[in-house]
């Protein structure tokens, strides 16, 4: 993705990526939980315009007073 990135940068300047994430379906079972993540992502560059779409499961462990991906 940083290759394109660069190449849009060179042919439009400034390129802006947007993202949005609904997460949902989040369970806890101690220092264990999971969660559904639908992921859009918005890319802008002068006239160009794409979007990427995906979603799937995380999962995360606690650590200490964090939750990290795992």
């Amino acid at each position: 993705m940083e290759d394109a990135v660069n190449a849009l940068q060179q042919y439009y300047g400034t390129v802006t990526i947007t993202c949005f994430a609904k997460i949902s379906n989040l369970s806890v079972n101690g220092s264990y939980a999971s969660a559904y993540i639908n992921v859009i992502v918005v890319i802008t560059a002068g006239y160009y315009y794409d979007t990427y779409s995906d979603s799937g499961h995380l999962y995360l462990q606690k650590v200490s007073n964090s939750w990290k991906l795992f």
